[in-house]
């Protein structure tokens, strides 16, 4: 497997996981289903447009976006802020 792969699996199954991981238990799946399309999604539009390679523009994208939501969300679940 080549490396880039490897990170595309790991952000897509461990750092969605650790991005939705206070938010309720009900939305939890939901939230990281959305996050990983929506991560997906801005990062191979970027790749095309800007001519980078695709897999480490997703990671990028998906690590920023995650990183986001998980500030957004308190130790409780609820919207901080």
């Amino acid at each position: 497997m080549q490396l880039v792969g490897l990170y595309l699996v790991f952000t897509t199954l461990i750092v969605t996981a650790l991005a939705v991981r206070n938010i309720k238990v009900r939305y939890q799946l939901a939230t990281g289903y959305v996050l990983s399309a929506v991560g997906y999604a801005p990062g191979l539009a970027l790749s095309t447009l800007t001519d980078l390679p695709s897999g480490p523009t997703v990671v990028w994208m998906m690590a920023i976006l995650e990183a986001i939501c998980f500030t957004i969300f308190g130790k409780h679940g609820k919207v901080t802020g």
